[in-house]
């Protein structure tokens, strides 16, 4: 059997900025489970005056301009997450697109613009050497990478929430018995402490799922994405 292992954007967000993408992430493919969870955080230039979420709406609010936020790339999961601050705080935010994560993170450290939203595994060796300032992630919960950083529901934005994850899935005619061997070897795999804690220290959660699980939280995270994708009016280019 041919499987598939990728990230939450591939399957939530592509389908609505590709038009003409002909593959249905929940008709298509049958999920196994999933891999991890990692956390987006947003961070703001540690040369800059934004300091909290606070800082960042207040100040997006009153400048004519508002404020830029750089991120991976039109449609990527850091995109939807800034779109949707935006559209949940009202704040004035512009989309700066880089081609990836790096580039986007060299220009906050040099202040050349004042907002990223990455993955925090990707900016945690910055904010502890200080170059970048933690303002909030966008999980339910904290980050146990950075337990000292607020989520965005914290920051009084109720129910803003989004979790990227990576999951396995097959072809949606993968027989059931197939697809629970499957996910029992999966949890297997991550349940073994060493791949844990290698995961880990990569920014990625992992913990055993189901199949009907997964595809319940897919389900979700649609009804989540949609809108924000629709609403921003995102599209590839």
């Amino acid at each position: 059997y041919t499987l598939l292992i990728v990230a939450d954007g591939n399957m939530l967000i592509n389908p609505y900025i590709y038009p003409n993408q002909s593959a249905d992430p929940l008709k298509d493919f049958v999920p196994i489970g999933k891999v991890g969870d990692t956390a987006l955080v947003l961070l703001a230039s540690a040369a800059g005056p934004l300091k909290t979420l606070a800082d960042v709406v207040s100040t997006a609010k009153s400048q004519p301009l508002g404020l830029s936020y750089g991120t991976a790339g039109i449609g990527s999961n850091s995109h939807v997450v800034g779109e949707l601050l935006k559209q949940k705080s009202g704040a004035n935010l512009t989309h700066i697109p880089y081609k990836g994560g790096a580039p986007a993170m060299t220009d906050l450290i040099g202040n050349q613009i004042p907002l990223v939203v990455t993955a925090v595994a990707s900016a945690t060796a910055y904010i502890k050497s200080g170059k970048v300032v933690p303002i909030a992630v966008a999980t339910p919960q904290r980050s146990a990478s950075l337990p000292n950083v607020p989520t965005f529901m914290e920051g009084e934005l109720a129910k803003f929430s989004y979790s990227s994850w990576l999951g396995m899935f097959a072809p949606a005619a993968t027989p059931k018995p197939i697809v629970d061997r499957l996910n029992a070897e999966l949890n297997a795999v991550l349940a073994i402490p060493e791949v844990r804690d290698r995961f880990a220290e990569m920014g990625i959660v992992s913990g055993a799922s189901t199949s009907e699980g997964f595809a319940d939280e897919i389900r979700r995270g649609i009804l989540l994405a949609a809108p924000v994708v629709k609403n921003a009016g995102i599209r590839a280019e």
